[in-house]
């Protein structure tokens, strides 16, 4: 029987797989992201410490049980540990159910960064941010790890997304209310959101006034009001679940910068967290090279913020407050600037950075640009690959950070 011209024997035409490539980027940048993501996820790894301490506050628990403190120095938003238990009640206490949260998480947090990048950069520009995103290794280990750190990225977009629409002319009906709701229910599952509601608060607040819009300065009073009465519940209850013990704050110590520093030794803690930061969370800088290549990232981080601000004011305003805040918090010790627990501000800090590489494109031409992308690409495409196919254990070390620290001990 001849079977020349059956199936197997027939050509793949490549061409509108390349076609439909060449059009849909973007789309193209998210799905190896999420495969990234589902791969290590489904590759059901050992949990590592602290989620073997935080699986303790979860499984066998009520799912509105808070009645005493969480063991072994656990602490974790309320809605997060809602939905957990949940989860646990469900579908059973097995690792791979108690992680579709985070995974959960961070695939939403995928088109929710795309959102964000094409309404404040350039095209190309927003293309490079989405593959610092979708290729950050963090946020693919993160996103099958049982803690909320996903979370945290989770609703920060939300809450910039929600507050980017508010700030389109004409606005978009119920962008407004979008925004209040996210701003709502924010601090009962992330505790960090509150540094990125707050910026978005702010920012609609200064346009409000700007515009001499009455009705809404008066509407975000009312989710400013809504806001702060979660915030200071979550705080109350993060107070009760610590208790009078201060060991968090003796772990984290390390991560609180002085305000302003006075000495040489206060100058030198401050420049190694800041430093810290385009290592653990961003993991811009290769484990293998000089500690002086984190000029690079450090450079656009400079001309991104300049470029952006002339260019989009708000839109700048909305990624660089978060940030701002959540330093004036660790410097007056409330909440740690360091890693994980930042791993919220790296939407912006990546938008930021991808402005930066298109700056140097309107300056030096096209070629320039796509050089330094390139050179910003290639360490965190090869470290999230070797972290999604189980390569790359996780280094064990005094902060438990998922890399080696830089610039501080």
């Amino acid at each position: 029987m001849n079977t020349s011209g059956g199936v197997l024997a027939r050509e793949i035409d490549p061409g509108p797989w390349i076609r439909w490539a060449r059009e849909h980027p973007s789309t193209l940048i998210l799905a190896a992201g999420a495969m990234l993501r589902v791969l290590l996820y489904a590759s059901n790894r050992e949990p590592w410490m602290d989620e073997g301490s935080l699986l303790g506050n979860i499984v066998g628990k009520g799912v509105l049980d808070f009645s005493e403190r969480l063991s072994s120095e656990q602490l974790a938003p309320v809605g997060f540990l809602i939905v957990e238990r949940a989860i646990s009640q469900v579908l059973g206490g097995h690792l791979l159910a108690l992680r579709l949260l985070p995974l959960a998480c961070g695939l939403a947090s995928l088109p929710l960064f795309r959102s964000l990048a094409t309404r404040w950069l350039s095209p190309r520009a927003a293309l490079l941010a989405m593959m610092l995103f979708a290729f950050s290794s963090d946020l693919v280990y993160y996103s099958s790890e049982l803690k909320p750190y996903m979370g945290d990225v989770a609703v920060g977009l939300a809450a910039l997304v929600t507050a980017s629409a508010c700030l389109e002319r004409p606005r978009r009906p119920g962008a407004l209310a979008r925004f209040a709701a996210i701003a709502a229910a924010s601090p009962w599952f992330s505790f960090p959101s509150v540094f990125v509601v707050a910026a978005g608060g702010a920012v609609l607040l200064a346009d409000a006034a700007r515009r001499r819009d009455a009705r809404d300065i008066g509407r975000l009073a009312a989710i400013a009001v809504s806001w702060g009465i979660g915030v200071l519940g979550t705080r109350a209850y993060a107070q009760v679940m610590l208790g009078t013990t201060n060991g968090m704050y003796v772990f984290w110590n390390f991560a609180f910068p002085p305000l302003l520093p006075l000495n040489r030794p206060e100058f030198g803690k401050l420049t190694g967290i800041v430093l810290e930061v385009l290592v653990n969370p961003l993991d811009l800088v290769a484990p293998g090279l000089p500690a002086a290549f984190v000029a690079l990232p450090v450079v656009l981080l400079v001309l991104g913020s300049v470029s952006l601000a002339r260019r989009e004011r708000w839109g700048f305003a909305l990624l660089a407050l978060p940030v701002v805040f959540s330093y004036l918090a660790a410097a007056l010790r409330i909440y740690p600037f360091h890693g994980r627990l930042i791993l919220g501000l790296t939407p912006g800090l990546y938008l930021v950075i991808a402005e930066g590489v298109a700056a140097i494109g309107r300056r030096l031409g096209r070629h320039a640009a796509w050089v330094v992308a390139a050179a910003l690409l290639v360490f965190p495409v090869y470290s999230s690959i070797l972290q999604a196919t189980g390569n790359d254990p996780r280094d064990f070390n005094a902060h438990g950070d998922l890399h080696r620290n830089r610039f501080m001990d």
